[in-house]
Parts: C-alpha cells; structure tokens; sequence
C-alpha cells in the first residue's frame, strides 16, 4: 500500500466500486504517483484530470484462459517483468478484495501487459 489519502488506501477504487469518468463507468486499479496528495478518484475526475495528475489507470481487463475470457470488468490481472521459473511467473491481480503485488501462476494463461515509461 502507498499510504491514505481522504481515510482511502491510495489504491483504492480498485473494482469494489466502479469510477464513473467522463461520462462512462470503469473498473480499475488507480496507481498514484508517490507525492500524489490530491483526492482519491471519483466520478467529478476526467481523464484529462487523471493524466494531468500522472496517475495510472490499469483497467479490470480479466483473463484468457484458452479461447474464453474470464472476469472482464471483476478482477485485472496485469504480468510482471520477472518470473518464478520457467513456468511460473510473478504478476499483479486485483479485484473486490484487495490488490495482489506478487501473486504468481502459470505463463499459459493470458494476462495483459501494460509497458509504463517516464514521461519525457
């Protein structure tokens, strides 16, 4: 956890209650930048907003499990830079009930990758 900003974890909103932006309801992790002391994400952000402030919006994108996808709009599940083995990999899974930073499971199934560079 990156600490408490308005009595919230900071990565709250975290698919427990969808954020209404913009108009549209989404179900994500929001990732704040360290010196974020700005208020937690809620329906009166836009998404100029959100990138203005440098915030990072991972969407609860599910998974592929063979041709099916499951958990689309529950539960995201994002993979890591580094694995356990050959077969085992690290990853970040969130969903209702809390954030995941080193869960791990097998490379077969099929979870998003979000590539994340400084802004320049």
């Amino acid at each position: 956890r990156r600490g408490m900003t308005n009595g919230k974890p900071r990565y709250s909103n975290a698919v427990a209650a969808p954020v209404t932006i913009d108009g549209k309801q989404y179900s994500g992790l929001f990732v704040y930048p360290d010196d974020y002391a700005g208020n937690v994400v809620d329906g009166s952000f836009s998404w100029s907003k959100i990138n203005a402030d440098g915030i990072v919006f991972l969407p609860a994108a599910g998974r592929r499990s063979g041709t099916s996808l499951n958990y689309c709009g529950a539960y995201g599940y994002y993979w890591a830079s580094d694995s356990y083995g050959k077969l085992i990999s690290r990853n970040l899974c969130f969903g209702t009930n809390g954030v995941y930073a080193d869960y791990a499971f097998g490379r077969y199934a099929g979870y998003c990758v979000r590539l994340v560079t400084n802004a320049e």
